[in-house]
């Protein structure tokens, strides 16, 4: 496992890779090889360490990368130089342990056959151009991966990106292809690692990074904590003892166990949002003998995973306004609020009643009380006093939504005595953590970007802020008095 170059995914072991070809993809000739304990040589530092190769980790590499590009020659030429490699592109390495983009994301859609995503068109990691995804799939001619949803009597309704179709929904197919493609485009180096640690150098303007495998560490004067879903799964009590079995009891986190439903089972999902709609289906197309599917409270519908003034420009400042206005300690409450629980998309409804009425499924609502194993190698469920006999449970309760149980998170917090409140980095409006030179985006952002901070939209908010606090120039200084001609700050000569 190592580190690749010049946008090549990395190779593995197994198609190849040996320890002199590793260190040569690292940039390490033979005679500068160095211990994982040693600082690196200062050749080899990077601008930008983005751990994390998902769809939060490539909008940061995108949003870096698009600063440059969104430059006019006016605007170069008066940028004011962060540091002595002004002017040239950013070094940035990703870290990712799965070694490829999308690794876990592309594992997850394809566990429980998740052909189209919640989210719109205009929710994806190309920093330059949100009409990107729609572009790509006209360019090759995938027109038909898009599907349109009617927001037409939403507040959307009259938004010029509703209007051009930005928030159809793509299918998860041409999402990765897009999502690959982009990657290509990017200057980067990939390293298949899992970190182990962060230190500060002697110099105290970098970090080494080290990892469990036995990959090179690496040195970076920025790093970027870059990832959706953190944590590990939330366990409702009535089944963490079972849980310790895990016979008959699986998670929708541990998607390579779904292989385990066959024909003959009875599967009973607990849950109220996306992913318990989508595991009870997946079961209901594996012929399932019985599939139940309970939750807390009634089924709610619900297009996107916030509610839609968060998704409406004309609203979602407001939105946030109220959000920023709210101390620390009390914004995990309101986001909780605003999210409302679970929520099922129109279509994923439809499709659940459609199953229901014919038989192959039932939709119950109850509170689980207990969890009993049955002499027959089943189980036995109580649910608001209802017993439930089945021989496989799926849990769709989510996962842990702080920092506390991420591992690295916890880690860096300790060592570098950083900010925490209610299990989550107490971040700056650029989301650094603390002094350090440390970023984080995605659902660890939450106390920052609020309650979208796990989605895709949130993802592109997120990367731009994380961008522009890591590029190569400063905010551009105006030449004169902004006021004198207030075109200045636009970089226009005239009013005409």
């Amino acid at each position: 496992m190592g580190k690749s170059k010049n946008n090549k995914k990395p190779m593995h072991p197994e198609n190849g890779w040996t320890e002199e070809a590793s260190m040569s993809a690292a940039g390490v000739r033979e005679d500068e090889t160095y211990d994982q304990n040693e600082e690196a040589p200062d050749s080899h530092i990077y601008d930008v360490c983005i751990v994390g190769a998902g769809p939060h980790g490539l909008s940061v590499l995108s949003a870096l990368h698009s600063q440059d590009a969104a430059l006019t020659e006016a605007q170069r030429k008066i940028r004011r130089p962060k540091n002595s490699r002004a002017g040239k592109s950013l070094s940035v390495c990703v870290v990712d342990v799965s070694g490829v983009w999308l690794s876990n994301w592309n594992r997850n859609f394809t566990a429980l056959d998740i052909k189209w995503l919640r989210s719109p068109l205009l929710a994806h990691p190309d920093a330059n151009d949100a009409a990107a995804l729609l572009e790509y799939a006209e360019r090759e001619q995938r027109l038909d991966e898009i599907r349109e949803v009617d927001l037409s009597c939403s507040c959307l309704a009259g938004q010029v990106d509703l209007e051009v179709g930005l928030y159809s929904l793509p299918s998860s197919a041409l999402f990765y292809d897009f999502c690959q493609e982009l990657s290509t485009k990017l200057t980067h180096d990939f390293v298949s690692g899992r970190v182990d640690s962060v230190d500060r150098d002697s110099n105290g303007s970098s970090y080494t990074i080290t990892f469990t495998n036995d990959v090179p560490a690496l040195r970076s004067r920025q790093i970027v904590y870059a990832r959706g879903v953190v944590g590990g799964p939330q366990i409702p009590l009535p089944f963490c003892t079972s849980f310790d079995d895990r016979k008959n009891i699986l998670h929708t986190t541990e998607c390579d166990r779904f292989e385990e439903i066959v024909e003959d089972d009875t599967v009973l999902v607990i849950g109220g949002g996306l992913s318990a709609a989508q595991a009870a289906l997946l079961a209901v197309s594996k012929g399932a003998k019985e599939t139940i599917l309970c939750s807390r409270r009634p089924l709610t519908t619900r297009q996107f995973d916030v509610p839609l003034n968060w998704v409406n420009p004309r609203e979602n400042r407001g939105c946030r306004y109220e959000f920023f206005g709210l101390p620390d300690e009390e914004k995990t409450k309101w986001v909780s609020k605003v999210r409302g629980g679970g929520s099922i998309p129109k279509d994923y409804m439809h499709r659940l009643v459609a199953a229901e009425q014919a038989g192959r499924l039932k939709l119950v609502v109850g509170e689980v009380e207990s969890c009993e194993v049955v002499p027959t190698g089943g189980l036995c469920v109580k649910s608001s006093g209802q017993s439930i006999y089945t021989t496989r449970v799926v849990l769709a309760t989510g996962s842990t939504p702080h920092g506390v149980s991420d591992s690295l998170c916890t880690s860096l917090a300790k060592k570098f005595s950083l900010p925490m409140e209610g299990g989550y980095p107490v971040l700056s409006d650029g989301l650094q953590w603390g002094s350090e030179n440390f970023y984080v985006t995605g659902a660890l952002a939450l106390l920052r970007l609020g309650p979208d901070a796990s989605n895709l939209m949130g993802a592109r908010r997120g990367a731009q802020l994380c961008a522009s606090e890591l590029g190569t120039f400063e905010e551009l200084h105006n030449q004169g008095s902004v006021f004198s001609n207030r075109y200045n700050a636009l970089m226009i000569d005239s009013e005409c």
